[in-house]
């Protein structure tokens, strides 16, 4: 069956040029929103106060140190009673402690509640005993000499001693004193509980800074029965009506956040959170982090936890409270300092809220399917290509009918796959020695890729994308598909060639019998192939935001990044595309093991399809850092073309040692059978 591939591309380019408008929408949208800011949780500023030997400080000095740096908004988190006892307000008791005071003192055992409950001080400042009795049963009794408050637990003790109890009013009206916003937290616990404290959030919230964030793992109002959303529902409304938009911690799952953001219309700003505990970084890696987290993931709020500073505390390390303040004095004047002139330091705001209307969607999704036949017809028959078709246009029609976000998920990944595999293949035919022909070929090879990526940002483009509340799925895919394919592909494309060995030529002869030898060569021959292309990619990788470099790779990404404004992938133009451009010349110049650079050439097209799938990522952002990877891989490409018409013993030498690789893993494969 003979298909003109030009309808095909029609279609496929009118959905590109179609979608164009609403990317741009998403880009302006990014690049309008640069204010950041960085904020510090109020309780340990006020652990600063209560320990340490060789300094003491005062509430009131580290807020003006800490604003004279430049800190514009701390956290305050509700209150309870655990914390409370923690900050020396009041002492807490078990049942356990009291029977032991009434027994070593001879006391009257009528003292003793028979119900479960925790016994406390009375503490002497009356307003935390008046938030504890705003919630919970209690009881005054005197045990000797001491006053106590019997406070009543119908679970078990976890559920009395950490439920949030309201906000200090006293502690926010001292950080208003020193000019400093504060934005309130909101922890889920028992309904009775949540509505009191959401109450209070609503009297004393900073009308300046209209934000909560969540403290826990659960947005406050969410149910263990999932199908039960009537109260989260409730308090998502409730935030809404007051135009209180919410903070998004990166990294951190909040069971209930994404029907709470969808409620709030994705008004929603995104958090990075830095510990210093948890972390080996140096100082300047730890700026660097942050500064990174603004221009490059679209965070607009640092939240800088301080080094601990309790000597009790069991998990990370322990320092004076005057080196904790001046870490944090000195990373909020770093961040400020390093920070490009891009973004501006200030209160942020959510990104305005866009999604593309579903005639939309479908344009791209039938642009999509014309797509994955072309891509398909570059490795394939007609008939698996028809099959890609059908594939997205069914995705297509059930979206259509169901609206369900995980289909247009599912076309997208398949995008995402098929777009490295056509742009490596599809220019292999034009392959040449010529520079300015090779040139053009790369170029094509790069616009597939464009296509294809504006494709996936089409289909997956809107509030909740950017924000990162949705993702790009199994992401691992486009990794190992498009090299699994290609080295199957070029395998037997080598194989065919003449100046093997003639018994490999035989065993892919459809006219021959198959051995047991034979097959066995080709899952060693295409396992060790896609080994070394994952570990290689795997390497290149570690010297991510989870990974570990070395001190001069992490000096050369700073220098790179501080000569770039963004840092391009590594993996792209140092390897991935030289080896392509490379391998396109060893094509042309009628070598046949040429072919072969393809393979860790795809590393370059399918990594800057998943640089675009991170759609958390600025567009501006990862189309930057495309196009020094482009510039840089073909140059580097170029150079390598250079060496090799100057170094051809050296590279013939090598191609040499891979024929004998083959040929010894063949006949070895052929002895076991």
């Amino acid at each position: 069956m003979k298909i003109n591939p030009r309808w095909f591309w029609i279609i496929t380019l009118l959905a590109v040029i179609i979608s164009i408008p609403w990317t741009y929408e998403r880009w302006n949208t990014e690049v309008s929103n640069d204010n950041y800011e960085i904020i510090i949780p109020y309780h340990q500023i006020m652990e600063l106060t209560q320990h340490g030997e060789e300094d003491t400080y005062s509430i009131d000095e580290v807020l003006s140190s800490l604003k004279s740096s430049g800190l514009a908004t701390v956290s305050m988190e509700p209150g309870s009673i655990d914390k409370w006892e923690e900050q020396g307000f009041f002492n807490v008791y078990t049942k356990r402690q009291i029977e032991e005071l009434i027994f070593f003192n001879n006391l009257d055992e009528d003292l003793l509640f028979e119900d479960e409950g925790i016994y406390i001080s009375v503490p002497e400042d009356p307003f935390y005993i008046a938030k504890i009795q705003e919630i919970f049963d209690t009881v005054d009794i005197a045990i000797g000499e001491r006053n106590l408050i019997f406070v009543h637990q119908d679970k078990d003790e976890g559920s009395v001693r950490y439920a949030p109890l309201g906000f200090n009013q006293s502690a926010i009206e001292q950080v208003k004193n020193h000019d400093l916003n504060y934005i309130l937290r909101l922890k889920n616990s028992e309904p009775n509980i949540n509505e009191v404290t959401f109450n209070e959030f609503l009297q004393v919230y900073d009308k300046d800074r209209p934000l909560v964030l969540f403290d826990g793992k659960q947005t406050i109002g969410h149910s263990e029965d999932s199908e039960d959303t009537t109260e989260l529902v409730n308090y998502s409304q409730r935030l809404a009506d007051n135009d209180i938009n919410s903070l998004f911690i990166e990294g951190y799952q909040q069971d209930g956040f994404d029907e709470l953001s969808s409620h709030l219309d994705y008004d929603v700003i995104r958090l990075h959170s830095i510990n210093v505990n948890k972390t080996s970084k140096d100082e300047d890696e730890i700026v660097s982090q942050a500064i990174r987290a603004v221009k490059e993931r679209n965070h607009k709020v640092i939240f800088y936890n301080m080094a601990n500073t309790d000597p009790q505390e069991p998990n990370g390390k322990f320092v004076e409270p005057a080196e904790s303040l001046k870490e944090a004095t000195d990373f909020i004047t770093d961040v400020r300092a390093q920070m490009p002139d891009l973004y501006s330091y200030g209160p942020p705001e959510p990104f305005e809220y866009f999604s593309p209307p579903l005639w939309l969607t479908v344009c791209v999704l039938l642009g999509s399917a014309a797509f994955a036949f072309l891509a398909v017809r570059s490795f394939a028959n007609v008939k698996i290509s028809i099959t890609a078709l059908a594939v997205i246009a069914v995705l297509a029609l059930l979206y259509i009918f169901t609206n369900r976000l995980i289909l247009l998920q599912a076309a997208a990944l398949l995008i995402a796959v098929l777009t490295p595999i056509f742009a490596v293949l599809a220019p292999e035919k034009n392959s040449t020695d010529k520079i300015g022909k090779l040139t053009l070929t790369y170029l094509k090879s790069i616009g597939i890729s464009i296509i294809g990526i504006l494709l996936v940002v089409g289909l997956l483009n809107g509030s909740e994308f950017i924000l990162g509340l949705e993702m790009f799925r199994a992401v691992i895919l486009v990794y190992i598909i498009p090299i699994a394919v290609i080295t199957l592909y070029i395998l037997v494309k080598v194989i065919k060639d003449s100046k093997l060995p003639k018994e490999i030529k035989f065993s892919i002869s459809l006219d021959k019998p198959v051995l047991y030898g034979h097959l066995l060569f080709f899952v060693i021959f295409i396992g060790i192939l896609v080994i070394v292309a994952l570990v290689g990619d795997y390497y290149l990788d570690r010297s991510g935001n989870s990974g570990t470099a070395s001190t001069l790779e992490i000096s050369i990404r700073q220098k790179l990044e501080e000569l770039l404004f963004v840092r391009p992938r590594t993996k792209e133009f140092l390897i991935g595309f030289p080896l392509y451009i490379l391998g396109l010349y060893l094509i042309g110049a009628k070598k046949t093991w040429g072919i072969i650079l393809l393979i860790p050439g795809t590393i370059g097209f399918l990594s800057i399809m998943n640089t675009f799938n991170h759609f958390h990522i600025p567009l501006y952002i990862s189309t930057l850092r495309t196009v020094y990877s482009i510039i840089l891989g073909y140059l580097i490409g170029l150079f390598l073309i250079y060496l090799y018409k100057k170094r051809k013993p050296i590279l013939r030498f090598i191609l040499s040692l891979l024929k004998r690789i083959v040929k010894l893993i063949y006949s070895t494969a052929k002895r076991w059978t």
